[in-house]
């Protein structure tokens, strides 16, 4: 089992600061990545990871760069150092411990994926169905709402994808409902024997989203003939 990382804490300037994450900040600072397409600069990263538990919850723009400056040369915790770097790297990892830590609270799903890759997932005594249709996907595309190139993206498009995939109900879950599934989903990852199943299940759903807009296509469209010479 890796060691459990610890939040850093510093003075500066009379005030308390903390980096650290509840599962709010990771799910602020995802979004921000998606919209970003991955393009959070550091200041931003540090102002979120400061917000949940230092003396100020608002950090100015010029204040985190002061803040960001203080690093540059690295940091010296008594028992560790770490360059800058190598401290961007930490937080990082601290961010997905907290999404762990949030995971660890719930009843990891109970998954079958079926032949049409749409996926039966159960959650304690719930059971629900994921599956998408055609104007759904289209829409979704547009938007990039499935897209994720690293462990918080997932986060963020895990989550988004889940959501979109319980609309077929025609039923309002609770807001957070689609989060709690998704954890439940990522909750899976703790056991070996069912560690793959998170990522099992978003392949299926990404091959179902190509089903579904193959389908209707030839259903509204005849291809385009040609020949070869």
């Amino acid at each position: 089992m890796s060691k459990r990382l610890e939040n850093i804490k510093f003075e500066y300037e009379g005030s308390n600061y903390e980096f650290g994450f509840s599962l709010d900040e990771v799910q602020q600072l995802a979004n921000l990545s998606r919209a970003r397409q991955g393009r959070v600069t550091h200041a931003e990263f540090m102002r979120i990871a400061l917000s949940k538990y230092s003396d100020k919850s608002y950090i100015s723009e010029s204040k985190i760069e002061e803040i960001r400056q203080l690093f540059l040369g690295g940091i010296d915790l008594g028992d560790d150092e770490y360059t800058y770097d190598e401290l961007i790297g930490y937080l990082y990892s601290l961010s997905i411990q907290a999404i762990d830590d949030a995971a660890r609270e719930v009843e990891p799903a109970i998954v079958k994926i079926n032949k049409d890759n749409t996926v039966d997932v159960a959650v304690g005594k719930d059971n629900y169905k994921l599956k998408f249709n055609r104007e759904q996907v289209l829409e979704a595309l547009e938007n990039n709402a499935f897209e994720f190139g690293g462990v918080l993206d997932l986060f963020a498009a895990g989550s988004s994808i889940v959501k979109t995939a319980l609309e077929h109900y025609g039923t309002r879950f609770s807001v957070k409902r689609h989060e709690e599934i998704f954890l439940s989903l990522w909750a899976t990852k703790f056991n070996d024997e069912t560690s793959d199943d998170l990522l099992e299940v978003i392949d299926a759903l990404t091959f179902h989203m190509k089903d579904v807009v193959t389908s209707g296509v030839k259903k509204s469209k005849a291809a385009f003939k040609a020949t070869k010479k």
